[in-house]
């Protein structure tokens, strides 16, 4: 609405979200959940995220480049080792959307699987180690533990490529045979 814009920075007819929420109603839904980006609570809005299609043909990308990462700029890197989900940002190839609901989850931290033993689904959706879990070590000592228990640097590790917790060479877990940087 160019002339009769009641939006003082924008020609929007309405304000955000709710001009959003009138084509993508289900959307709003996602927004009341447990975890979410505060876009109902006017802390964030739909236009920082969604790009329009003159911008970029990707959605949730700015030419190519992570919108989630100007905020959560900790996780961008680059990192020596990176974990192959976070290198890209759409839902064809991975990206943060392997892991986390954009607009809201009711698992913590936005979380699109649980992350619960046994099973821990959210990493299992993608990493079926054979071997993994009927390993002396890692069936019986370490059976039960959170993924990231061990692997702690999930988003992509400056020393190792299995992205370990340090702490674990005490464990003798980083030693040749095992794994070894």
């Amino acid at each position: 609405s160019v002339h009769a814009s009641h939006e003082r920075t924008t020609f929007l007819k309405q304000a955000e979200p709710a001009l959003c929420y009138g084509c993508h109603a289900g959307v709003e839904g996602e927004f009341a959940r447990s975890y979410r980006h505060p876009v109902s609570d006017g802390v964030v809005k739909c236009s920082q995220c969604h790009m329009t299609l003159d911008e970029t043909r990707r959605e949730l990308s700015r030419n190519g480049t992570n919108v989630c990462t100007t905020c959560h700029a900790e996780f961008q890197g680059p990192f020596p080792f990176e974990h192959p989900a976070t290198l890209d940002f759409s839902t064809e190839e991975g990206g943060c959307l392997g892991c986390h609901a954009a607009h809201g989850s009711d698992n913590p931290r936005m979380l699109n699987q649980p992350y619960e033993a046994p099973n821990f689904q959210l990493c299992s959706q993608c990493h079926v180690v054979p071997g993994h879990n009927s390993n002396p070590e890692h069936g019986t000592r370490w059976a039960g533990l959170a993924c990231n228990t061990c692997h702690s640097d999930i988003h992509g590790s400056y020393d190792n490529r299995f992205f370990l917790n340090e702490s674990l060479r005490a464990e003798g877990c980083l030693k040749a045979g095992c794994h070894g940087r």
